[in-house]
């Protein structure tokens, strides 16, 4: 069948930032006026299903990632754009043509929680993502 690989990774903590931006601090950019006292706490991961097909040049990939930026709030609870999680199913395949040429198709199906108190996003908002990419090794 060729080689399986599952690779994951879960994330969790607390992050300060302000309210309105979901972004960290940096300190080349801190302004006295936009304290960082906001803190959420996040819980976000993902996972990679990799399968190779046996004596071909092709690699098929399913991907599963999620992030809550603020795990306190649920829906209908959150009134900012920052706050709200998202998930995403992805799927697509590489193509190996040559040890130092690959061509990578994937589509990326993106859901947002959803809320009344942010206009817009009372649904899923349509921002699925098809990905085409030639990579060149040198």
């Amino acid at each position: 069948m060729g080689w399986t690989r599952l690779r994951g990774e879960y994330l969790f903590g607390k992050q300060p930032s302000i309210e309105n931006d979901l972004s960290s601090p940096k300190s080349n950019s801190y302004i006295a006026s936009q304290a960082f006292s906001y803190q959420r706490s996040f819980s976000g991961g993902y996972l990679y299903f990799i399968q190779d097909i046996y004596k071909t040049p092709l690699t098929f990939v399913f991907k599963y990632s999620y992030i809550d930026p603020n795990i306190d709030m649920g829906e209908n609870q959150v009134n900012n754009k920052a706050d709200l999680s998202f998930s995403t199913f992805g799927f697509g395949a590489y193509w190996t043509i040559n040890p130092a040429l690959r061509l990578t198709a994937f589509y990326d199906i993106n859901t947002n929680e959803r809320t009344n108190f942010i206009n817009g996003y009372d649904k899923d908002i349509k921002d699925n993502l098809f990905t085409l990419r030639l990579q060149y090794k040198f």
